[in-house]
């Protein structure tokens, strides 16, 4: 097992260095600190038991840090992003409601993430401009997960752009600047200092039902995104192998096969004939079957309805070759038997 841990760890520092490993190393670095941070905007101002959101986060890091292989992702990411939209859904309606209407107004420049970055000072962090600036993390989180599951589902090295790859990029977009707005959205939760005093008395009851609604359309904005991040989630799909991989070789076979093999191999052999060549079968078995059948009404006594219609037949063939249109005498003795047969002559 030593050697087993060795080579497991030279993998994950290769797969680190590749795009898709810097990818998931900045995904990390971004919501461990969105994490931390707004966790302490809702243990000041909220309470304690605010804390307990760290009950999803923790194993939603250590579930990333854990599937870091890259042919994972394609079914690992969406989860991921799952759990993470329904908890940060929750946290925007308490930060938005009771958080941010608490805030103290920043005065002069905005520091803060310098003050807390580099000279380690809290004194500017709890400041309204802080907590959208966390929240701007999110579509960076985003980008990097959509980047990550892109490369799982559509190869390293895509030969060529598909709907699907453009379609799954340019919702990237779109979520992106919906998710940028939503953290302009909470601005509305001190729309009272933006206003000003005068216009604050005057559309009060506006002001209180923009409040009202405004944690509602967030709340159901980001817990629908989280279906917004694709995936490929039944084990039939095949990862497309970059171009420098090589096809696994054949597996070897045996001379003398056994019955469930051949049977196997017959089934797929028909499996992987050309729409064309059943036509051509089903026809000629048609026609076979078609060629038997008459075969078997000539050799069995025909009806009398069946002689019937063939001594009309031959009576019409005969009138027609004739130029006088005068019947036949065989075809009218074909004519008056079948009659006979059937009762209808006297």
């Amino acid at each position: 097992w030593p050697q087993r841990v060795l080579e497991t760890l030279v993998t994950f520092f290769r797969e680190l260095a590749t795009p898709g490993g810097v990818a998931l190393l900045f995904a990390i670095i971004c919501l461990s600190s969105q994490v931390v941070l707004l966790d302490l905007f809702l243990w000041k101002y909220v309470h304690e038991v605010s804390l307990v959101t760290l009950v999803v986060d923790i194993p939603l890091m250590l579930y990333m840090m854990w599937y870091w292989r890259a042919e994972s992702a394609h079914y690992a990411v969406p989860t991921q992003w799952l759990a993470y939209s329904w908890v940060h859904a929750a946290k925007v309606v308490v930060l938005f409601c009771r958080v941010m209407p608490r805030l103290p107004a920043a005065v002069g420049e905005n520091t803060s993430l310098r003050d807390f970055f580099i000279n380690g000072s809290m004194d500017n962090l709890y400041s309204p401009e802080m907590v959208m600036n966390m929240l701007l993390l999110t579509p960076v989180l985003y980008s990097l997960l959509m980047y990550r599951a892109g490369r799982a589902i559509f190869g390293a090295h895509a030969s060529r752009i598909t709907v699907d790859f453009v379609m799954h990029y340019d919702m990237l977009w779109h979520v992106v600047i919906d998710m940028v707005d939503q953290a302009d959205m909470f601005r509305f939760s001190r729309l009272p200092e933006i206003c000003g005093q005068d216009l604050s008395i005057e559309h009060s009851n506006s002001i209180i039902n923009i409040q009202t609604v405004t944690p509602l359309l967030l709340f159901l904005s980001m817990a629908l995104q989280a279906q917004a991040l694709p995936g490929v989630m039944v084990d039939s799909w095949k990862i497309p192998m970059p171009v420098s991989a090589t096809p696994p070789p054949p597996l070897p076979t045996k001379e003398r096969p056994s019955s469930r093999l051949q049977a196997s191999h017959s089934t797929s052999t028909i499996r992987t004939m050309s729409r064309s060549d059943i036509q051509e079968r089903a026809q000629s078995s048609a026609d076979l079957a078609s060629l038997a059948r008459g075969r078997r009404l000539a050799a069995s006594p025909s009806s009398p309805m069946e002689a019937l219609h063939r001594a009309e037949a031959g009576e019409a063939g005969c009138s027609a070759s004739s130029p006088s249109g005068r019947r036949s005498a065989p075809a009218e003795g074909a004519s008056s038997s079948a009659a006979r047969g059937l009762g209808l002559g006297g």
